[in-house]
């Protein structure tokens, strides 16, 4: 089926799922961690860490190095600045926003900057690093946020401290929209636990952060903006050391 809007696609794959967000998001998660598994470069891209600054205007999955804890993080790049002498990649995080206000504020965004326009465009290549970036400029996405109280949900990353980078394809915005890496983060979390064993100096830390972690996900609220408000308040929490 070809869909003339974003918000109708949306709409349409929500109604694949029987309109059960839940199961929506626990699939197309599971899609895109499939896809950046894929070679070939078609609906995602593998990039060096210090080149996500060539890659603002597109969705990207980022796993990022919180002191020894790496996490998954999906998410949309704005702009790059430097800050405090740190080189910056400045985001909208997009797992710290309730999936139907996600979809449907993204869905308007996209479709006002004529998304499925690019996404034709860019459905032409054969390549993700052929694609053209979608055409909003960091200021009128902050706005955009704030003027929908979803500003928290602004994030900058320490360039240096990402440690895999995947541009996604237009091709697939769906998939990065609605992912949820909370359970891939658990069970990478257990997997460090494991392998560094009962001498690892950091073992107390991560062990109260996973049990932490796993409260966060039994309590999960899909529709809460005061939960999504609160994962983004632990962000600081996920690291396993201060500076």
């Amino acid at each position: 089926m070809i869909y003339k809007s974003f918000k109708s696609l949306m709409n349409g794959m929500l109604g694949l799922y029987g309109n059960n967000v839940q199961s929506m998001v626990i699939d197309l998660t599971k899609k895109l961690f499939t896809i950046i598994r894929k070679p070939g470069g078609v609906e995602s891209m593998r990039i060096q860490p210090m080149d996500v600054i060539k890659h603002t205007g597109k969705f990207i999955l980022l796993k990022y190095d919180y002191n020894g804890n790496e996490i998954w993080c999906p998410v949309f790049a704005l702009e790059y600045k430097i800050a405090e002498l740190k080189p910056i990649l400045y985001t909208v995080q997009l797992e710290y926003i309730p999936p139907v206000a996600k979809f449907q504020l993204l869905s308007t965004i996209l479709d006002f900057v004529g998304i499925m326009q690019t996404n034709q465009s860019n459905n032409a290549q054969t390549k993700v690093s052929s694609e053209s970036p979608i055409p909003i400029d960091a200021e009128s996405m902050y706005n955009i946020l704030k003027n929908n109280g979803l500003n928290y949900s602004l994030t900058g990353f320490d360039i240096t401290k990402i440690k895999e980078a995947h541009v996604i394809s237009t091709k697939v915005i769906p998939e990065i929209i609605a992912c949820d890496c909370k359970a891939h983060n658990r069970k990478g979390m257990r997997e460090l636990l494991d392998k560094k064993g009962e001498d690892f100096e950091y073992r107390d830390e991560l062990e109260k952060i996973i049990s932490d972690y796993d409260k966060m996900i039994e309590q999960y609220s899909e529709n809460s903006l005061e939960y999504h408000k609160k994962i983004r308040g632990y962000e600081k929490n996920l690291k396993l050391f201060d500076e």
